[in-house]
């Protein structure tokens, strides 16, 4: 899979389970279920910087994902992350198993969009 040839769901795939992976092995180190040390300061940086390298190809997407600082998460990436997220992990089960098959058997999931009502709710179109 390269990452600029990814679909935005996709693209929220891969960013979301980095950032899964960073917050797991610095809580599993913090908290001593495996020994801390130089390998994880390098790990850690690994999944980062593949995160930020994920985080980039939201520009295919019309979001500027970053201030000008090129690191600090823009605005306009929390309102493409967060409906994407709500939707995401709120998606029934039948429904997540049948986009789970679509990406597997690489069929174009161009036309998965969160989407949000007027009470906050967000949904598949």
């Amino acid at each position: 899979m390269k990452l600029n040839e990814v679909s935005e769901v996709e693209l929220y795939f891969v960013i979301d389970l980095l950032g899964w992976m960073r917050w797991r092995l610095n809580h599993d180190a913090a908290d001593g279920r495996i020994e801390d040390g130089k390998h994880i300061d390098e790990e850690l940086e690994s999944l980062y910087h593949q995160q930020h390298e994920a985080v980039c190809q939201l520009t295919r997407f019309g979001i500027n994902p970053f201030e000008k600082d090129g690191k600090t998460p823009s605005k306009a990436y929390f309102d493409w992350y967060e409906p994407w997220n709500k939707y995401i992990k709120g998606m029934p089960e039948d429904e997540y198993k049948k986009l789970e098959a679509r990406i597997n058997n690489r069929e174009d999931v161009s036309d998965i969009k969160p989407f949000a009502n007027a009470d906050g709710i967000c949904r598949g179109k």
